[in-house]
């Protein structure tokens, strides 16, 4: 199991590379965690309130209603679940409360769970803005053709693809990670400009581009807007994919199932 600074050196961690380093012995007191969120900008929930992280408490109503009505995160002490969940609202505040707020449009209008809540709940875990240029990686992917893209393609793919990890689950099970682990991908097409900007501006960025898409009643509307993606092929998270023959072990990399259309790409 990796711990403490050393997660920043990961390439699926980049995104959140600027503040694991401020805690190498792994998760904080919530003190600790509230104060990252309160430092300029100021993390908001979807109700508009500053946030603290506060231990879970049965009696108070469900996470996204306390988020938006209270701004109180429930985070288990010493959780790095939890943990992770506190730097995504770190990172992406504007898209993590834009997702908070449409999870109480969705209660309001639709008893139970329903497709909409499924497909936030899904992107909120295990979500992967994927953003590249040339829209025939993106399409590659979506389409399940591993061998093709992350294989025959290996350059393109690390020099022209981001792949900016939201999900905090995905980043508890990086941890330790284990053969088909996946994320839920969305794939943006973005200019060659986009691409050439510093990892700062790309998230920044990103975080108000995925804040508009999911405040888009039209958008999020069912998980199968999401693509499965094996984050152990994606080029540099494990020596075994420089391998040619990985990429042919359908247990981990499966094909599209018969009748499926790939998921359509954002941005095009």
């Amino acid at each position: 199991m990796i711990h403490g600074p050393t997660l920043a050196d990961l390439p699926l961690f980049a995104t959140l590379a600027p503040w694991l380093g401020e805690f190498p012995d792994g998760p904080p007191p919530l003190a600790d965690l509230t104060n990252l969120l309160a430092r300029p900008p100021v993390c908001l929930g979807g109700g508009g309130r500053v946030l603290t992280c506060v231990e879970p408490d049965p009696a108070i109503p469900a996470y996204e209603v306390r988020v938006h009505g209270q701004g109180e995160i429930p985070t288990r002490p010493g959780d790095w679940h939890d943990f992770f969940n506190a730097l995504v609202w770190r990172a992406f505040p504007q898209a993590k409360a834009a997702l908070n707020r449409r999870h109480l449009v969705a209660t309001r209008a639709t008893p139970g769970r329903g497709p909409v809540r499924d497909a936030l709940t899904q992107f909120d875990e295990c979500g992967v803005l994927v953003c590249c240029a040339d829209s025939s990686l993106a399409e590659g992917l979506a389409a399940h053709r591993w061998e093709e893209v992350f294989q025959h393609r290996r350059e393109a793919v690390r020099t022209g693809m981001r792949f900016l990890i939201f999900g905090h689950a995905s980043y508890d099970q990086l941890r330790a990670p284990f053969p088909g682990l996946c994320g839920k991908a969305l794939y943006r097409i973005v200019s060659t400009d986009w691409l050439s900007r510093d990892a700062v501006w790309q998230r920044e960025e990103a975080d108000d581009w995925l804040a508009a898409w999911l405040s888009d009643p039209a958008q999020c509307t069912t998980p199968r807007v999401f693509s499965p993606l094996p984050l152990q092929g994606i080029p540099g998270v494990t020596v075994d994919s420089e391998d040619p023959a990985y990429y042919r072990d359908t247990a981990q990399f499966r094909p599209l199932p018969s009748g499926r259309r790939p998921a359509a790409l954002a941005g095009v």
